[in-house]
Formats: C-alpha cells, structure tokens, sequence
C-alpha cells in the first residue's frame, strides 16, 4: 500500500496574522483561500500554501458560529490540527482501523463504510492527533 502526506492543518485564531510568518519569513505563497460550511458548527476560513507535493493549509473559524473550532481553540490553542494520508487502498486502511477499534468518521461526523473516500481517526486512538486518510489522486484537499 502507498501512503504519502496530502496536508498539513494548523488551526490558527487569525489567518491574516498567521500568513504573515509563512509568507514573510518561509517565502511561501499563497495558492488559495475558502471559507465552507457557513453557518454550521463546522465553519471555517482556510488558506493554502503548496510544499512540494503536500499542502499547508492554515484553518480558522469565520466567527461565533464555528463552535467546533472555537471549542478546540479554547481547549489546546493554536497548532496542528490534522494531517491527512493519501493512500491508494482506502478499503485496506478502513479495514485495518475497523480491526484495531479505530472509531472513523467522515467530514460530518458519521460513521465511515467501506469505499469511504474521506475519513477521519478518533484522535483518542491516534496519540491525540486527528489524522485523515484520503485516496490519492483526490481533488479534495
């Protein structure tokens, strides 16, 4: 099985302040921006920086409506908040966690099936790091 890294996500209070360090003092550039699931608890603002085949991606809440990230900025602060895995046998990887009594879920929180194509670890079982796996060649990231 083939695993790479596919992101890098640090939760930060401020992408415009953080950005500074990644552009100013690394000379990164910014490959793009968004913002999704507005008005949900899951709301964020993102920015990308392409690092050789991987990305780096700064996260942040858009405001009092992203509960979750929010929550997870009072609890630890700043720093990482996930790296994903691009794997190229998504069923093999589910498989194995489902074995090992790894909980994973998807991007809203329901539980993942075989031919997942998005999932998250439980980060209790994954030395408190939330770890995501994806196929490789996803447009997703």
């Amino acid at each position: 099985m083939e695993v790479s890294i596919g992101e890098v996500t640090i939760l930060v209070k401020d992408i415009h302040e953080a950005d500074r360090f990644y552009r100013d003092i690394l000379g990164l550039k910014l490959t793009g921006e968004r913002e999704a699931n507005r008005g949900t608890p899951g709301a964020f603002r993102a920015a990308h920086y392409q690092l050789g085949d991987a990305l780096l991606t700064l996260m942040a809440p858009t405001g009092p409506d992203s509960t979750i990230l929010n929550r997870t900025l009072e609890k630890r602060g700043e720093g990482l908040h996930h790296y994903c895995f691009l794997v190229d046998e998504m069923d093999t990887v589910i498989k194995r966690c489902q074995a090992a009594g790894i909980r994973l879920v998807d991007s809203l929180g329901e539980l993942v099936k075989l031919d997942g194509t998005n999932a998250y670890t439980d980060p209790r079982a994954t030395h408190k790091t939330l770890v995501q796996f994806m196929p490789k060649g996803s447009t997703e990231l």
